[in-house]
């Protein structure tokens, strides 16, 4: 598996850039620094290496991941020995299996494409324990997704976890008919737009520790909260959960990094040095760079929960969705010509036709693209690991 860190590019712009309570000068924008953003893990069991670069961007940015192409990343360890990471895509190197030796220390040696030199430090091999299980509690019209682990070794201590969500849902309305040239047919099965899947993976930082207890127990730590009324548990919902073990240094990184950026206080509430991880410019110590490399294997598993399980929550379509409708004969006289102007024109969707006591077809129920078609926000391939009931 690769393992994909939540986006702290991203998150760091809120730190240094947006005030959620105070008004500043636009100014202090353009001419805030870029600075380098490493997200990764050397693994060291039989899964890839996968490492991210990007750089923080300003909040007018037009965009907002700015990736770090052409740079050459090697794993390096202690004896001496380097391990080539290859750039898979814009800002995305890696590496199958790399066979290393769980007692070495490994980091990272970074040249940028324009020659700045980087590196990590040394980090010890530490391998997550098995994930005891996923669950959730339902409070406050919500669900709270946690996890709950232990090491009977008593050497982990410190857990940092990551999530990939997937979820099926479906539009308000079933669009159950086309158009198609001047005419208005029945949708045949593989033009059906009701049945979707959308996903998402973890923007937040979620970390436990079992330090100030008598075991390396972890119960039920919080992972995310769900509204109710939210399409991802409107029928059936995958939740990946991804554990790692830290060192205490790490730890204190993602701490110090999740107040930061969960705080609602200006860019004067914290100062950029106090969020600087184990990753360094070789030339020139002083520059911030983000991000925290960990050597070592994580663990994983995966939840299903069924819309069926949970309490009665009313999903939340979006607004405005109802039904209306485009006749053949208008009434009253009226000389719109309803089903060309709404649905062959495609300035609606039918949902279903109306017919007459004899059968005739007088029209359709319609409703807006957006109640009725889940791929504007979704897609109706299924995931390759998807289960059903």
């Amino acid at each position: 598996m690769i393992k994909k860190f939540s986006q702290i590019g991203l998150l760091m712009m809120c730190v240094l850039y947006v005030s959620c309570r105070k008004s500043f000068d636009p100014t202090v924008q353009t001419q805030a620094k870029s600075y380098l953003v490493v997200e990764g893990l050397i693994n060291t069991g039989n899964d890839s290496t996968i490492i991210k670069l990007s750089r923080t961007v300003n909040v007018n940015d037009t965009m907002q991941v700015k990736t770090e192409a052409g740079a050459t990343i090697n794993v390096i360890d202690e004896t001496g020995n380097t391990y080539r990471l290859v750039e898979v895509s814009a800002g995305r190197y890696g590496a199958g299996p790399l066979g290393l030796n769980a007692l070495h220390k490994y980091g990272l040696d970074i040249v940028t494409g324009n020659g700045t030199h980087y590196q990590s430090d040394l980090e010890a091999v530490r391998n997550a324990p098995p994930i005891d299980s996923v669950g959730y509690n339902v409070k406050d019209n919500r669900i709270i997704i946690n996890v709950s682990s232990h090491d009977p070794a008593n050497n982990t201590h410190y857990y940092k976890w990551d999530y990939d969500e997937d979820w099926q849902f479906n539009s308000k309305y079933r669009s159950g008919y086309i158009a198609e040239d001047d005419s208005v047919r029945r949708r045949t099965l593989d033009e059906d737009i009701y049945y979707c899947f959308n996903k998402s993976k973890s923007n937040n930082i979620v970390l436990g520790s079992s330090v100030k207890l008598t075991s390396d127990l972890i119960h039920e730590a919080p992972v995310i909260s769900i509204p109710g009324e939210s399409l991802k548990i409107s029928l059936r919902y995958s939740i990946l959960v991804k554990e790692f073990a830290l060192s205490k240094e790490a730890y204190l990184f993602y701490e110090n990094l999740k107040k930061n950026t969960e705080q609602l206080g200006s860019i004067f509430d914290a100062l950029p040095s106090e969020i600087s991880g184990n990753i360094h410019n070789v030339d020139d110590p002083k520059e911030l760079v983000i991000g925290y490399i960990l050597a070592g294997t994580y663990t994983q598993k995966r939840k299903y929960i069924n819309k069926s399980e949970l309490p009665n929550w009313q999903t939340a379509y979006p607004e405005g969705c109802q039904l209306d409708t485009a006749l053949y004969k208008p009434l009253n006289n009226d000389p719109l010509p309803q089903v060309q102007f709404w649905i062959v024109e495609k300035r609606a969707l039918a949902t279903d036709s109306i017919a007459s006591s004899t059968g005739e077809v007088l029209g359709f129920f319609r409703t807006g693209f957006v109640c009725a078609d889940c791929t504007l926000t979704g897609t109706k391939k299924r995931p390759d690991f998807w289960e059903d009931n």
